[in-house]
């Protein structure tokens, strides 16, 4: 997602959305929208690794294309 940082006269900061074109979020610190972009990848990364877990778990690996997905046992003959 495209967001532009702006720094307004009040110290206080605006955070503008590319994709619907308006603010998102306004007069908010900086630790407020570091908090807001932790979360947001943290669910992001969250739903990655779950997907990739998923797969080794069902052994989906051998039939899609997972990156990292490798059982030890042929981690090991390799």
């Amino acid at each position: 997602m495209s967001r532009q940082v702006i720094k307004k006269d009040n110290g206080l900061y605006a955070i503008w959305s590319t994709i619907v074109d308006n603010f998102i979020y306004d007069n908010i610190t900086k630790d407020q929208y570091l908090k807001i972009r932790i979360s947001e990848e943290t669910d992001k990364v969250r739903k990655d690794l779950d997907e990739v877990f998923e797969c080794v778990d069902n052994e989906k690996a051998k039939q899609i294309y997972c990156q990292f997905t490798m059982t030890y046992k042929k981690q090991k003959r390799e």
